[in-house]
């Protein structure tokens, strides 16, 4: 019986050993999962950065674009550039006395 209570007892001392040293490694591979996590995260964080970045220069680019369609239909729309159109195109308004009015 007192063999088995000296290697049960080294047995314990052994393990306490490895428990501490165990330890350490899981303290260790901790610190360097979450820094490893936090380097990750900052990455997304300038990734996704980045994309608004290109986003908000593209929606400027589509705004500036707009207002020239609005200027340019509005140019469309006028009746003085329709009259030189039609005018550049050869035509001619009507002649009043050439109408009709249809009942």
């Amino acid at each position: 019986m007192r063999a088995k209570t000296i290697y049960w007892d080294k047995a314990y001392e052994s393990n306490g050993e490895n428990a501490l040293s165990t330890g350490k490694v899981l303290l260790w591979a901790l610190l360097v999962i979450s820094v490893f996590l936090v380097v990750y995260m900052r990455h997304l964080c300038v990734r996704e950065g980045y994309a608004i970045s290109r986003l908000a220069a593209d929606l400027n680019e589509m705004e500036i674009q707009y207002q020239l369609m609005q200027e340019k239909q509005s140019e469309m729309r006028d009746t003085a550039s329709l009259y030189k159109m039609g005018e550049s195109m050869g035509l001619v308004l009507p002649d009043m006395d050439r109408t009709f009015n249809v009942q």
